[in-house]
């Protein structure tokens, strides 16, 4: 259970007027959803862009809510005779991160935050299994990295968490600053800089300069874990007061990966030397990318006082995160790599990389739909990602149309046979183009950006074969 707080302690906080109920009332969640809403739970009113939550208070308060928070001008009669305390503010959103605020100072444990282009939420899923073998460990949920899901992260802990793993994301420029505001992080990750968003940002100058903003709110005292292999992301280094950590495969990485093999168990193998320790290192994945991720998740735990043997355990034990080249198998002998979470072109290439190293005894096909937020370097983008298709020697190129029909154009303009390229209206026709050509020993990629759905294909593959 989250830890109590008052309604005394959120009019504090959020400067906000208590309507109703007395200031020693208290409360140990805080929920924006009103279907989750329990009797020991406050309730956040958001007023977003598609909906006013202001039309459950009345339902959230006669069910027996500990408290409701509502915007001023919205009070009207939605508070009902109850006995949950009634709290108004100006803005029901920024008073939610002024509660996660309020509440994040009791806590004295180190705070990880993480961003990057890439890999976020696998490097934050990997440093969590590696936190949780030194003590109780509170880290978001899935990827709730935005204005909504870090607030609530943060006030999920429980009295007995000792240390904290905050991942953040942003599309547009200033919301790490935002972020690193509510969670103030001691410790800052950066797993690299790319091409993702930058429809909203212009450039990847911009991009780092964004993700850079999470090292620059670190404390003198603090760590900045930085991806020495990448020069963009590296360079935000002079922005931070804190001490400077590096990985990667560069000579100079404080945190250097060397012997990188990959084992067709599904495991990466390397050499780890460190400052902390040395010796190899395992962990499960198909992508070379898991051992970068891999590095920056050790470099967060280092930099939180955990041992070079936890590092070690931690990673080996990595279960792998949904939707991020996890390993399915369809029939019993056709091996589905579903990469369908999201998509960008340095994941892309990544993704088709790995399907041309990993084992198979058959043919090899890809399905991919577009990829989102590439803003006026869209088409160019997806006629490389073709191009770089055609240069893999595959078996079949499925793409979702016609949202991806360019990477479909790509690959036939760089020689891509016509017969290996296929255009699908839907999922579903994707599947079923897909079934007819694949035997036992099979392996295949799906992958696009969230808006494309693509998992949709894999759970028609699957319902074909059952």
């Amino acid at each position: 259970m989250s830890l109590a707080a008052t309604a005394g302690q959120i009019c504090e906080w959020t400067k906000g007027s208590l309507l109703r109920g007395r200031p020693e009332q208290t409360f140990s969640g805080t929920l924006i959803d009103s279907r989750e809403v329990g009797a020991e739970d406050l309730f956040v009113a958001i007023v977003g862009p598609n909906h006013d939550a202001h039309s459950f208070v009345t339902r959230v308060l006669l069910s027996g809510a500990a408290g409701v928070l509502i915007e001023s001008d919205r009070m009207g009669e939605t508070v009902p005779p109850s006995k949950g305390f009634v709290i108004a503010v100006e803005d029901t959103t920024l008073a939610l991160a002024d509660i996660a605020r309020g509440h994040r100072q009791s806590f004295q444990g180190p705070l990880i935050g993480i961003t990057g282009s890439n890999g976020k939420t696998t490097t934050k899923e990997l440093c969590a299994d590696i936190l949780r073998r030194q003590g109780s460990t509170l880290a978001t949920h899935g990827n709730l990295n935005n204005h909504y899901g870090v607030p609530l992260t943060l006030l999920r802990r429980e009295a007995q968490d000792a240390l904290a793993i905050i991942e953040m994301g942003m599309n547009h420029r200033g919301e790490i600053a935002t972020l690193c505001e509510i969670a103030e992080p001691t410790i800052g990750v950066l797993t690299n800089v790319g091409t993702a968003h930058i429809e909203f940002l212009g450039s990847r100058e911009a991009i780092a300069e964004e993700k850079g903003d999470l090292l620059a709110c670190l404390p003198a005292g603090g760590t900045a874990v930085l991806p020495r292999d990448y020069p963009l992301a590296f360079a935000q280094a002079t922005r931070t007061k804190a001490s400077v950590l590096s990985f990667g495969q560069h000579s100079e990485a404080d945190l250097r990966a060397s012997q990188v093999r990959f084992l067709d168990s599904g495991h990466f193998t390397f050499q780890l030397d460190s400052p902390f320790g040395r010796g190899e290192i395992r962990v499960p994945g198909l992508a070379e990318t898991i051992v970068e991720n891999a590095l920056a998740a050790a470099g967060g735990a280092f930099a939180a006082g955990v041992s070079f043997e936890r590092v070690a355990e931690g990673l080996a034990e990595h279960a792998g995160v949904s939707g991020r080249m996890q390993p399915r198998t369809i029939a019993g002998e056709i091996l589905v790599i579903d990469d369908t979470y999201n998509a960008n072109p340095q994941s892309m290439q990544n993704a088709l990389e790995t399907v041309v190293r990993v084992p198979a005894r058959g043919k090899r096909f890809v399905a991919l739909g577009q990829m989102g937020e590439l803003g006026d370097v869209a088409d160019e983008a997806h006629l490389e990602l073709g191009a770089l298709a055609a240069s893999k020697d595959l078996d079949g190129l499925f793409v979702l149309a016609p949202a991806a029909s360019l990477i479909a154009e790509g690959a036939r303009a760089a020689g891509m046979r016509a017969d290996r390229i296929h255009e699908e209206a839907d999922h579903t026709a994707i599947a079923v183009a897909l079934r007819a050509r694949l035997s036992k020993g099979d392996l295949v990629l799906v992958k696009g950006s969230r808006a494309a759905r693509m998992e949709r294909v894999i759970d028609a593959l699957e319902e074909g074969h059952n």
